[in-house]
């Protein structure tokens, strides 16, 4: 499940950056739909860094009981 969300998250940024380039060199068709893909990459990676740092601070808890 991990690994096919980051595949996601990595196609998101492939698009991304696909439409920055397409934009910076004026090959975009649609400009709404490149800004689209480009906000999509941008919290398509925050997501994934929130969900990181969630489960890293749940491990941190976990490391710290006492059992």
């Amino acid at each position: 499940m991990l690994k096919s969300a980051m595949s996601e998250v990595n196609s998101h940024q492939v698009e991304g950056y696909k439409a920055m380039e397409g934009i910076a060199t004026g090959n975009v068709k649609n400009l709404q739909e490149a800004v689209q893909k480009i906000e999509e990459a941008e919290l398509s990676l925050k997501l994934a860094l929130e969900v990181k740092n969630k489960a890293m601070g749940s491990f941190k808890e976990i490391m710290a009981m006492q059992v």
